[in-house]
């Protein structure tokens, strides 16, 4: 049963990343153990962090990043590989961004459960580039708005919070 969990490592990706949702067990170090818990259970402290499912994994990206991640199969090669993509591109888009070298480029391994780790991992990575896009949007002086859509005043790029 324990496959059907993310790794202690891909956990603690997560748990940077904000995620917080109920999950069945969770890692005290790198032990599984289970039990209902999230991440901001108030007894969870250093180096415990939820173990969510791997499918849950996936939903939580296409719900909170709009990234998509799915397995496929290259039987020429018996291999399987992970494909990820950003849902917010329209057909045209990820048409271009999909060219064949790119394709050529997705990870490809021996096993199903290979392939959902070098999927998550994919996803984590497209994520951060994400958060620090977001990071990079402009702040808007006025209160009704966390970032100017109308262009009409003096905005300032959001300062990076290195902190962090």
């Amino acid at each position: 049963m324990n496959k059907e969990f993310v790794s202690y490592v891909l956990a603690v990706a997560l748990k940077e990343l904000g995620f917080d949702e109920m999950c069945f067990g969770f890692y005290s170090s790198p032990v599984l153990e289970l039990m209902h818990c999230k991440n901001s259970e108030p007894w969870m402290g250093n180096g415990v962090v939820a173990a969510p499912l791997k499918q849950q994994v996936f939903r939580w990206f296409m719900e909170k990043y709009n990234l998509r991640g799915f397995i496929g199969f290259r039987p020429n090669v018996k291999q399987f590989d992970c494909h990820v993509y950003d849902m917010s591109l329209s057909g045209m888009e990820y048409v271009k961004q999909r060219t064949m070298e790119e394709f050529n480029k997705d990870p490809k391994v021996g096993t199903y459960e290979e392939a959902e780790n070098a999927c998550i991992d994919k996803l984590i990575e497209l994520a951060k580039q994400q958060s620090n896009i977001q990071i990079e949007e402009l702040d808007c002086p006025f209160d009704f708005t966390s970032r100017c859509t109308m262009g009409r005043c003096d905005c300032k790029p959001k300062q990076q919070d290195n902190g962090k």
